[in-house]
C-alpha cells in the first residue's frame, strides 16, 4: 500500500511541477482561447487587419499583444482611438486578460504578413 501511495504522490508531484514549469516558460493559452480573444480584433469598425497575436501566460491570468492595421488613411488619433476600443473591449469581455498591447501600423502591403488575419487590402 505504501508503494502505491508513493507512486502516486510522485506523479501528481510531476504533474504540478510541469505544470508550473510551462507557466514560467510563458506558454500560450489553448487554441480556442486565442480565437475567442483575437475575435474582437476584427470585429472593431476601423480595423483592417491584423498579425503578431500572442497571448502569454501570467499564473492564471493573460497578457495579449499583436500589431493592428488601420487604413493608411487614419491619423494617429484614429488609430489610437481604433486600438483603444479593441483592448477595452477584450478587458471587458475577458476578465483573465490583465494587459493589452497594440501596436498600429498602416494597412499597406508592406505591413501586410502571411501569417496575419485582414478584413482590408492585403
Amino acid at each position: 500500500m505504501g508503494l502505491v501511495l508513493a507512486g502516486w504522490l510522485g506523479s501528481e508531484g510531476a504533474r504540478i511541477f510541469l505544470g508550473a514549469c510551462s507557466d514560467l516558460m510563458d506558454r500560450a493559452p489553448a487554441e480556442s482561447v486565442l480565437k475567442d480573444l483575437s475575435e474582437h480584433i476584427l470585429a472593431t469598425p476601423g480595423a483592417k487587419g491584423f498579425h503578431a497575436f500572442r497571448a502569454r501566460r501570467l499564473g492564471d491570468r493573460f497578457e495579449v499583444d499583436f500589431h493592428l492595421q488601420v487604413a493608411e488613411t487614419a491619423t494617429v488619433a484614429e488609430g489610437h482611438a481604433i486600438a483603444g476600443r479593441i483592448k477595452a473591449d477584450i478587458l471587458r469581455s475577458h476578465p483573465e486578460v490583465v494587459s493589452v498591447l497594440v501596436h498600429v501600423e498602416p494597412d499597406m502591403s508592406q505591413h501586410c504578413k502571411r501569417e496575419g488575419h485582414h478584413g482590408g487590402t492585403c
